[in-house]
């Protein structure tokens, strides 16, 4: 326990003292060092991590500081984009306009049929298995069909991370409303849709953040206003999350916090500490990249296999591993705690090669995160967008490997994104 507050402390001061854009990595290094600490006092009965995988972790974050401070200081001016406000213009219409017209529609009209689904045909909890395959290996929702389920999850869903992350950036770096609302409404629908809480959880982070990223109001009627609108969304937002947990069974208060509050945001080291320690894990499987970029590789495997090649994405097989459940502690009264799914990214990571990998990551993440913290002065509303994207790819890797999923495409979505209407200013001006 104490390495752990002197690491993240030391960290912290370096950041501090070096760095001109600090306001991110003060954020990251609080959220994994209070949770990492957050573990060591298990609470919930969890199992607590040993010394070697802690060094994993240390590991990490010492490498990802010191890149983040060296690209900072040695290279940010040289690669860093001038802020361009035709393209900030064209990106802002194309998305909500793209947003409006195609991508809200597809997602209300899923969302229609999940309510009808969960509140006619199956229960609330049968439902929840259901929408991920788990009962008949497809979901009643995109209409027992794996390619609808696959377009869905291919497509809509980096797309409306795109929107979520534009439609922040947009209104923190523009004071515009209007791609926030679209992209509000996209997470709102695909919590329904897909019966949990991490929606919810993403908004009531985003109201955390906008306070974090954005300077004092300056009159005290506006922050009236903002203040009041933000508590009464909280609100609503923390009352949205455990209706769905009371739905799915869970109704003492008690054990809700235990199990949501305090398990669900520290589990993942046990988990990983488990697999560490287990030879026959597919954690010892080394994939050398594929695995942390499964969330780009899994678009290139049906391409494969039409050629009769016979492989199965990294997002597949880790995801179909970590449904395992582990046995990861227990309780007051001596009963097991298995939980699944929650491997965190360190597990995908790890999984490319070891402490080299865990190594190498730490790096690369360290400059694109201090690339884009740039943003935090220029201003630059979709760099803007890629910094607050890098920003959950980590923050919500404590949870799941975050880079298996749709925010890793997202980000790519938002890169070509900037070059294309770059490329287009240039030629029509």
């Amino acid at each position: 326990m104490i390495q752990t507050l002197i690491l993240f402390a030391i960290l912290i001061f370096i950041v501090a003292r070096y760095s001109k854009n600090p306001i991110g990595m003060y954020i990251i290094l609080i959220w994994w060092g209070a949770l990492n600490l957050l573990n060591y006092f298990s609470l919930s009965g969890l199992f607590i991590i040993s010394s070697d995988t802690q060094y994993v972790y240390f590991l990490f974050f010492v490498f990802f500081t010191l890149s983040f401070i060296f690209t900072e200081n040695f290279i940010n001016s040289r690669v860093y984009d001038n802020f361009n406000i035709n393209v900030s213009l064209y990106s802002y219409n194309f998305l909500f306009y793209f947003a409006l017209l195609l991508i809200v529609p597809i997602q209300i009209m899923f969302t229609v049929r999940a309510i009808y689904l969960f509140s006619f045909i199956m229960e609330p909890s049968m439902y929840r298995s259901d929408v991920f395959g788990l009962i008949t290996g497809t979901s009643s929702l995109f209409f027992n069909s794996v390619h609808v389920a696959k377009a869905h999850a291919f497509i809509i869903g980096p797309l409306q991370f795109v929107v979520f992350f534009s439609g922040i950036s947009y209104f923190i770096v523009r004071k515009k409303v209007g791609l926030l609302f679209l992209g509000t409404i996209l997470i709102v629908l695909d919590a329904i849709m897909m019966f949990g809480r991490f929606g919810y959880h993403y908004l009531i982070i985003s109201i955390l953040l906008y306070f974090i990223f954005t300077n004092k109001n300056k009159y005290k009627e506006e922050k009236f206003r903002v203040y009041l609108f933000s508590i009464v969304l909280f609100l609503i937002l923390i009352f949205a999350s455990l209706k769905i947990t009371n739905n799915r069974g869970d109704s003492n208060i008690i054990k809700i916090l235990k199990t949501y509050i305090v398990t669900y945001h520290t589990e993942s080291f046990t988990i990983f500490d488990i697999e560490l320690k287990n030879p026959n894990s597919i954690l010892h499987e080394y994939t050398y990249g594929l695995s942390t970029l499964g969330g780009i590789e899994r678009y290139f495997i049906p391409l494969i296999n039409i050629f009769g090649y016979r492989f199965i994405s990294q997002a597949d097989q880790v995801g179909g591993y970590l449904h395992q459940n582990f046995l990861i502690g227990y309780d007051e009264y001596n009963n097991p705690l298995l939980f699944n799914a929650y491997g965190s990214i360190f597990f995908t990571m790890y999984r490319d090669g070891g402490l080299i990998a865990v190594s190498v990551f730490g790096i690369l993440l360290g400059f694109f995160f201090s690339i884009y913290s740039g943003s935090l002065k220029t201003k630059d509303p979709i760099d803007f967008a890629i910094f607050y994207g890098l920003l959950f790819l980590i923050l919500y890797g404590i949870f799941q490997p975050t880079v298996l999923g749709p925010m890793l495409p997202a980000l790519f979505i938002l890169y070509i994104l900037k070059q294309v209407l770059k490329a287009y200013t240039k030629l029509i001006h």
